[in-house]
């Protein structure tokens, strides 16, 4: 099986929004629902649904979050400024697709999300956590070291609805991604992926005020924290906090020497070894 050997779905999350969901792998065995960053959507995971290790493993689930990819994208901060619609979006799906045991695996701005779903349904559904460079506060001033330039600076300026400000700010949010730079064919196809979002959209995206210590600490899942040393949008102190909060005797650490933002593509063998070996552990 391989990464066009997938599933496609439309399931409807909070408040109605029709989301897009696709899937691969061993429908017999344990899900791992991914939930992919801010201005991206499930193509970021193409290098997992490649992998045939983990797709005769797993089942693999990508949704695109309700603003992206090729979920439904209204307008209007509301659409994205309740904690509550963000729960229900992954509640949906969970339920749609009748997952059990589920092993959330969410990148940098998914964290936000994966803490939205604790935080109203719980962990009933769920068997881990994979904190992927994760971010958990938003807007915070106890999050001040959790956050890089390419938060700080190049996120807000993406909201622009001029377009040449929102092209070069999400150019510069794009070199910072990585430790070494994208091929030309692959930056090509990060553009495309990021401007599938709107810019009303990232500005709801960013409008939220969050604090998710009460959740981390009341709901000790096993959790592996991947963090690359190299990560100019969410910082090994976002990691560090969130292992702090969970005393799961199975939780750790996972860090990537040379590695930015995303090591699921910069380091994706020994991702998938590090994913595999903490749910076998379980």
């Amino acid at each position: 099986m391989g990464y066009d050997a997938f599933m496609e779905h439309i399931i409807t999350g909070g408040n109605g929004l029709k989301l897009y969901v696709n899937e691969a792998g061993n429908q017999t065995a344990r899900p791992l629902l991914l939930i992919h960053g801010f201005s991206q959507s499930h193509v970021s995971w193409q290098e997992l649904f490649k992998d045939e290790k983990l797709l005769n493993q797993f089942r693999l689930i990508a949704l695109d979050l309700r603003g992206h990819g090729l979920s439904e994208k209204p307008f209007g901060a509301e659409h994205y400024n309740h904690s509550q619609l963000w729960a229900d979006d992954i509640k949906a799906v969970i339920d749609a697709l009748q997952l059990q045991n589920v092993v959330l695996v969410a990148w940098s701005y998914g964290g936000l999300v994966a803490c939205d779903y604790l935080r109203f349904y719980g962990a009933e559904a769920l068997s881990a956590l994979v904190m992927v460079a994760a971010a958990t506060k938003m807007a915070q001033r106890s999050a001040a070291n959790h956050y890089g330039p390419g938060v700080t600076q190049d996120m807000p300026k993406m909201t622009a609805t001029d377009f040449n400000k929102q092209y070069s700010a999400l150019e510069s949010f794009l070199n910072r991604c990585t430790a070494k730079p994208f091929s030309s064919e692959e930056f090509g196809r990060q553009i495309a992926i990021n401007m599938m979002t709107p810019a009303q959209v990232r500005l709801g995206l960013i409008s939220r005020k969050l604090d998710n210590d009460d959740v981390l600490s009341q709901h000790q899942l096993p959790m592996l924290c991947i963090q690359g040393s190299e990560d100019q949008m969410v910082t090994v102190g976002s990691s560090e906090h969130s292992l702090s909060l969970n005393q799961n005797p199975k939780s750790r650490l996972s860090f990537y020497e040379g590695v930015g933002h995303m090591p699921f593509v910069e380091e994706t063998e020994r991702f998938v070894s590090d994913l595999s070996a903490f749910i076998e552990s379980l």
